[in-house]
């Protein structure tokens, strides 16, 4: 049996090696990488990278860069790329500090309200999340501060996410 509790015969006779069976079988059935999709993975090893302490300096050289991608959206797939940021930037925040994150945070405010403002649920989840994890961080004022800064017409939308009852 596998691990999905397939009973299924082994895949793949005739020619070449043997896939396995079952689920594992798949591994025949490949296709390359979207460019935004190896972008996400970037994203993810930005993330990762911010654990060790010594790169620190070279990860916030990389946020602009990932900020800059954040505003690219003439592809099918930006909802997804962007969902993927949104859910890693306050893993980023966290590890990179406060004072070194708020230099660069004003250049995901544009892309995050473009997420909040979005007709797709999981990119308008994802970006709510990630500015109530970016209000408990940096403080709803200062958050408040920086959002007004963007453009005062967003103020709305960032209450109804980070009640003003937060901000006493």
């Amino acid at each position: 049996m596998y691990s999905c509790g397939s009973l299924a015969p082994k895949m793949g006779r005739g020619g070449g090696a043997p896939l396995g069976g079952g689920c594992s079988g798949h591994s025949r059935f490949r296709r390359s990488a979207e460019p935004w999709e190896s972008s996400e993975g970037c994203v993810h090893l930005v993330s990762e990278l911010c654990r060790a302490a010594p790169t620190v300096k070279e990860v916030l050289a990389l946020l602009p860069k990932v900020a800059a991608a954040c505003r690219v959206r003439h592809y099918t797939h930006h909802f997804s790329y962007l969902e993927g940021v949104f859910k890693e930037l306050p893993r980023i925040m966290r590890f990179t500090g406060k004072r070194p994150f708020k230099q660069t945070l004003q250049e995901f405010l544009e892309p995050l309200f473009y997420g909040l403002e979005s007709s797709n649920a999981l990119l308008r989840s994802a970006a709510a999340e990630c500015l109530q994890h970016f209000s408990q961080f940096l403080g709803p004022n200062i958050l408040a501060g920086r959002v007004e800064m963007l453009d005062p017409k967003h103020l709305p939308m960032f209450d109804r996410i980070v009640p003003a009852s937060t901000r006493n």
